[in-house]
């Protein structure tokens, strides 16, 4: 399937046996076919691996989140959770020292809090099935809110966190642009360059 994402059109296939390729003039990249959704940014998986000109797979240093909404869309893809809005209430929460917290009703739920935690600020207990919220967060939200509300309270904290992840996909971008090589770091110290066509 063609999936237009990071200024370019991807190839994203999976096979029956549960893996992912994303490829790109050349260019193939391989993870699990299991399609995590995101609160904020819709559905993505963990690339961690490139195969080279001989189709040797090899492990990137850093781990690439590849996201689009239309991953869920491609067959043979396991999806973690269908998209739907949650609606909390302030009314839900008790204090507890310095926090707020409520609890957590779905694993659905844990899940999805658990990908956007901020240390000192957004914390879930899983042991006690809880959200805690510190005192600022808890009150700049508004009484009714939803987990879009945490990221706009939040968004420079959270791209900060997305951007290295998504680096390697935009660098392919820029080097297709300028009819440049892409340079792939791997694990291993070494590196694949790959020579791109300019779209």
């Amino acid at each position: 399937m063609e999936v237009q994402e990071y200024h370019l059109k991807w190839d994203v296939t999976a096979t029956l046996d549960g893996k992912m390729y994303i490829a790109q003039q050349g260019l193939i990249f391989k993870c699990d076919a299991f399609v995590y959704l995101h609160p904020f940014w819709s559905y993505y998986v963990n690339v961690s691996h490139v195969l080279d000109a001989k189709y040797n797979e090899h492990l990137m240093p850093l781990t690439q989140g590849f996201y689009s909404q239309k991953l869920a869309d491609i067959p043979n893809v396991t999806v973690q959770y269908t998209q739907k809005e949650y609606k909390y209430d302030k009314m839900s929460f008790s204090r507890y020292k310095m926090y707020y917290y409520m609890p957590i009703v779905s694993k659905e739920e844990m899940d999805l809090f658990e990908s956007i935690e901020i240390p000192n600020r957004l914390i879930v207990d899983s042991y006690n099935a809880n959200l805690l919220l510190s005192r600022n967060l808890y009150m700049d939200l508004p009484e009714v809110w939803t987990m879009q509300d945490i990221y706009k309270l939040n968004n420079v904290y959270y791209d900060q966190e997305k951007e290295p992840q998504e680096m390697l996909w935009y660098t392919i971008a820029l080097a297709c642009k300028n009819n440049m090589p892409v340079t792939i770091p791997l694990s291993t110290h070494e590196y694949i360059e790959h020579s791109v066509l300019e779209l």
